[in-house]
């Protein structure tokens, strides 16, 4: 049986997702006195909206190029034509990428290691995926967002580089579609 993806079900999901890892990823440091290693500070904030816009730039143009060549998201096409813009841009700005960054890179890489880190991030991605090659873009996404965390010191690079990944990656699924993305405002005219 399949499911259909509404707007509702999908911001819901992604609500659910952010308590999921906000919740574990303060509780487990807060427990552990790990708060202050999190990289919830602006330490190198130049460097960190640089390079956090080169690295998401050149991930999302890494996720179009997969997408051209084949390597299609099922899941993540019939997300990115049931939400309008102004959803994508809250979602992945707001949601998505804080918490899986507050997760994988502040919670987990002190801890583990960027590599195991970068490997978690692309395994917890395989329900979305269902394609091994998907899990290994997002592991070496991973890599590039740890890399990021790692050489700034601060969750910012990253977090603004896997959103904008995010957003560039779902944009260009409506353009693919011949759809372009809904429009959340109505249409002068």
């Amino acid at each position: 049986m399949k499911i259909k993806l509404t707007r509702t079900l999908l911001l819901k999901a992604f609500l659910a997702q952010v308590v999921l890892f906000i919740t574990l990823a303060l509780a487990i440091a807060w427990w552990r006195g790990w708060l202050k290693d999190l990289g919830l500070n602006l330490q190198n904030p130049t460097f960190g909206v640089a390079a956090g816009l080169i690295v998401g730039a050149a991930m999302g143009a890494a996720s179009i190029a997969c997408d051209e060549v084949g390597l299609k998201n099922p899941l993540a096409d019939e997300i990115s034509r049931t939400l309008t813009l102004s959803d994508i841009l809250f979602v992945n700005l707001v949601l998505i990428a804080p918490s899986e960054e507050i997760f994988f890179r502040g919670l987990l890489i002190p801890r583990i290691g960027l590599a195991p880190s970068a490997i978690t991030f692309g395994l917890a991605h395989v329900v979305g995926y269902r394609a091994l090659s998907e899990v290994v873009v997002a592991t070496v996404f991973g890599l590039a967002l740890g890399w990021l965390f790692l050489s700034s010191g601060s969750l910012l690079g990253p977090w603004l580089a896997h959103a904008l990944a995010n957003v560039v990656a779902m944009e260009h699924i409506h353009r693919r579609a011949g759809k372009g993305p809904k429009r959340s405002s109505a249409r002068a005219g």
